[in-house]
């Protein structure tokens, strides 16, 4: 798992169900299902926070994302593809620090 250290900033705070706005979005269990060469996927959940106060928004505020065939040219957004070719560089990366390849 990938840890991310920085929350992504929001343009619209998320009123959330338990009474409180949060500014800030946190990314978990990125996962990219490669299994199926034509069919590649990521999916991830979004959860609401407040990084000045360390907060998260309970569970049940998080927001489930899957993008199916994100090799798709509708889905390759010039920041969906300098994402991929980041985690593929950190994949390798790591690999090759390991003696893996």
């Amino acid at each position: 798992m990938i840890a991310l250290t920085t929350p992504l900033t929001l343009s619209v705070p998320v009123q959330t169900n338990v009474d409180k706005t949060f500014t800030h979005v946190w990314i978990q269990q990125l996962t990219i299902d490669a299994s199926a060469p034509a069919s590649p996927l990521v999916s991830f959940n979004l959860i609401p926070c407040n990084a000045d106060a360390s907060e998260l928004a309970p569970s049940s505020e998080i927001k489930n994302v899957t993008i199916e065939n994100i090799f798709d040219p509708a889905n390759m957004t010039p920041e969906v593809t300098t994402a991929l070719q980041a985690i593929e560089a950190a994949v390798i990366g790591a690999a090759k620090q390991r003696g893996i390849i």
